[in-house]
């Protein structure tokens, strides 16, 4: 069983501090009804229950995470919440189970970071497929933009503790311009002293 299998049950209340960035880049997509959102690491399911009321009824959440524990979490909470239809996928963001220009926008929170460069160019490549011609991508992640001691701090444990410290800081904005996407918002921001970014990108104009 992988870790965030075994955190599943409790894994709202340890990602709390969150909420407000992944609302923030929620925000950011400008989600219209009718249109289908794609998160690659849905987690529990949080951000697609809220996105689904901009959606409306003729629009489509699609959840897709590598967890099978997470996507439980998800089910009892789309069961518990039936006004809304959602899609869940288990997989991976490298190889994505969905037709080419399916997806008008892509939402990824704390989900980038947790691939080596190779792998970060290959699920942006893979983004892009899915996202229709003038598709939106947000994203929220860490950032490698400033230094300081809390995240010198990080570091020391990601290097000690990989699979539990798992997220790597990164400078999005490169990655998504290499990708063909625009970056039109970035904002900076702190959690427990960690530099982070609320990001949104365009293929479009």
């Amino acid at each position: 069983m992988s870790l965030y299998d075994r955190l599943s049950p409790i894994y709202d209340l340890l990602t709390l501090s969150e909420v407000p960035f992944r609302r923030e880049a929620l925000f950011m997509l400008d989600l219209k009804a009718g249109e289908t959102l794609l998160e690659i690491g849905c987690g529990t399911g949080q951000t697609l229950l809220e996105a689904a009321p901009l959606l409306g009824g003729n629009g489509l959440p699609i959840g897709l995470d590598l967890s099978a524990g997470m996507l439980a979490q998800a089910r009892r909470k789309i069961a518990a919440d039936p006004g809304f239809d959602l899609a869940l996928l288990r997989g991976s963001g490298l190889c994505l189970p969905l037709a080419a220009g399916c997806c008008d926008a892509l939402f990824l929170s704390f989900t980038l970071e947790l691939f080596g460069l190779h792998d970060q160019h290959r699920l942006l490549a893979e983004a892009r497929r899915v996202l229709k011609e003038n598709g939106r991508l947000a994203l929220v992640t860490l950032s490698s933009h400033e230094q300081t001691w809390e995240s010198d701090i990080y570091w020391s444990l990601h290097e000690l503790f990989p699979a539990a410290v798992d997220c790597r800081p990164i400078d999005p904005a490169p990655l998504l311009s290499a990708a063909g996407f625009t970056v039109y918002l970035q904002e900076h921001h702190s959690m427990f002293g960690l530099p982070l970014v609320v990001l949104s990108a365009s293929l479009g104009p």
